[in-house]
C-alpha cells in the first residue's frame, strides 16, 4: 500500500481490541490486571507496532493514566462497549494479526471477517467465560490471560442475618 502525498509504504498494523469489562468482571466481583504484563505480552505475540485499543465503561482515570503509559489507546464507554469493539474490528481491514480480548459470543462475526481476509486470529480470554461461537471463528484460542489476573474480591461484604 502506498501513501500518495509522500510515496511512503504504509504497512499494515496488528490490532488488538480488548474488552476490559468482559476480561475483569466476574460472579466474585473485580479481578485487576498487570497492565505492563499484559501490554508486553501482546506486544510479544503481535510485534511492537500492535494498536492495543482498550474499551471500558468505567475506569479511573489513574487506572486510565497506566494503560496510556504502556501504549495502549483507551476509549471509555457509557453503555456496553460489544458496539464500538465490533466497529472498531471491523473498521480494520489493514490488519493482519487480530487479537480479540473477550469471551462475548459477539465478537464471532469479527473473528469470521478478518479470517475471510487471510488474516491471524487469536482470542484472548477467560474459560469460564468464552462463548463457544467465538472459540470456533478464531484461529487460536489462549486461555493464559487468567494467569495475568488477581483473584476477583467481591464487590459487597457479606450480609448475615439473623
Amino acid at each position: 500500500m502506498t501513501n500518495s502525498i509522500n510515496s511512503t509504504t504504509i504497512m499494515p498494523q496488528n490490532i488488538c481490541a480488548v474488552d476490559l469489562d468482559n476480561l475483569l468482571v466476574d460472579e466474585g466481583g473485580f479481578a485487576k490486571i498487570d497492565i505492563a504484563l499484559f501490554c508486553a505480552r501482546v506486544r510479544a505475540e503481535a510485534g511492537s507496532d500492535c494498536v492495543i485499543r482498550v474499551f471500558c465503561n468505567g475506569m479511573k482515570q489513574s487506572v486510565e493514566a497506566v494503560w496510556r503509559r504502556y501504549g495502549a489507546i483507551v476509549e471509555r464507554t457509557i453503555t456496553n462497549a460489544d458496539e464500538k469493539i465490533a466497529a472498531f474490528l471491523t473498521a480494520r481491514r489493514d490488519a493482519r494479526r487480530v487479537i480479540i480480548v473477550s469471551g462475548d459470543f459477539c465478537f464471532a462475526s469479527s473473528a469470521r471477517f478478518h479470517r475471510s481476509l487471510n488474516h491471524h486470529v487469536q482470542v484472548w480470554s477467560r474459560r469460564a467465560r468464552t462463548s463457544h461461537e467465538l472459540a470456533f471463528a478464531a484461529d487460536v484460542v489462549d486461555f493464559s490471560v487468567d494467569q495475568l489476573l488477581t483473584a476477583p474480591r467481591p464487590s459487597l461484604p457479606a450480609t448475615t442475618f439473623a
